[in-house]
C-alpha cells in the first residue's frame, strides 16, 4: 500500500468517527433518540465524498507532473 492511499484511509477513518460521534451525540442530546439509518447513510456519503475528492486531487497531481516532465524535455 502506497502512502497516498494510507494517507487517504486515514482522513476517511478520521471523518467516519467524527460524523459518526458528532451525529450520534447530537441526535441522542436533542431528540432523545438516535436514528441509526441516517446516520450510517449520511456518514457513507461523507466518506463517498472524501474518497472521491482524493481520488481526483492524486489524478491532478500526477497530470502536473507529466506535463512538467513534457516541458523540461528539449524539442530539437
Amino acid at each position: 500500500m502506497n502512502r497516498m492511499t494510507k494517507r487517504i484511509l486515514a482522513v476517511a477513518l478520521t471523518i467516519f468517527i467524527a460524523q459518526f460521534i458528532i451525529v450520534a451525540g447530537y441526535q441522542a442530546l436533542v431528540a432523545g433518540q438516535v436514528n441509526w439509518t441516517y446516520i450510517i447513510i449520511s456518514t457513507l456519503i461523507m466518506l463517498l465524498l472524501v474518497g472521491t475528492t482524493a481520488i481526483a486531487n492524486r489524478r491532478l497531481e500526477m497530470i502536473q507532473e507529466n506535463e512538467e516532465k513534457n516541458t523540461a524535455i528539449p524539442k530539437d
